[in-house]
């Protein structure tokens, strides 16, 4: 994403009335459910990243979890919000600016990382594996990474033309006007990239049409 992105997505978010007040269905089922083959185990203190972390919804999963939150968005106006967010409901979390390819973190500091339809804001396969190496740097030794993006019948499909293999350009929808992104083609595709740097790789895919509306989204749970 370029700065007149970050600007375009920071007026989206600044003036956004209504926030979710729920994480993703899918995230809850694989962190409290028996989905994963190797359970996702996390100790007190344990350290956990939202990359993109958005209205900190995702985060708020863990209120019953005696762990350190902490996420990126990117600009400071963008991260004030999900820290009310969280405020609100009694959590908080260090949220600071920040992108998929330049996580402000020290090395080897996380337990997991959250990746929550944010790595398909990415321009191209060069800044995909920048941001899995991002990923990867932050991680503790054995650490735990889930990422879910975006599945081929995902409807934001219907608002972009292929301008290249595997780019996507889409075009006004939502906040944005004109956009570049790079899409997995289908978890085979994806698999490709995180076997090169993680371990313990699993996969899945959640689909569901919701009213006329399909919601498609890919499933990647692994280690360092």
């Amino acid at each position: 994403m370029s700065k007149s992105d970050f600007k375009a997505w920071e007026k989206y978010h600044v003036n956004r009335k209504a926030f979710p007040s729920w994480p993703s269905e899918t995230l809850v089922r694989l962190l409290k459910g028996n989905f994963l083959k190797k359970k996702i185990n996390l100790k007190k203190n344990s350290r956990v990243l939202d990359v993109g972390c958005g209205f900190g919804n995702n985060l708020l999963l863990f209120k019953d979890f005696e762990v350190e939150l902490f996420g990126t968005e990117v600009t400071k106006k963008t991260c004030e919000i999900p820290k009310k967010n969280l405020l609100n409901n009694n959590l908080s979390a260090n949220i600071i600016p920040g992108t998929n390819t330049n996580i402000p973190f020290q090395s080897n500091f996380f337990d997991l990382i959250l990746s929550i339809n944010v790595i398909q804001y990415e321009k191209n396969e060069k800044n995909i594996i920048q941001s899995l190496r991002e990923y990867k740097r932050v991680l503790k030794k054995n650490g735990s990474f889930i990422i879910i993006t975006v599945g081929p019948k995902h409807f934001s499909y219907d608002h972009v033309e292929i301008v290249a293999p595997h780019i996507y350009e889409l075009k006004n929808w939502h906040f944005i006007k004109k956009q570049t992104f790079f899409h997995f083609d289908n978890v085979k595709h994806l698999e490709f990239y995180l076997k090169k740097h993680f371990k313990n790789l699993e996969f899945g895919q959640a689909y569901k049409n919701l009213m006329g509306m399909e919601l498609d989204y890919m499933i990647s749970k692994g280690t360092k």
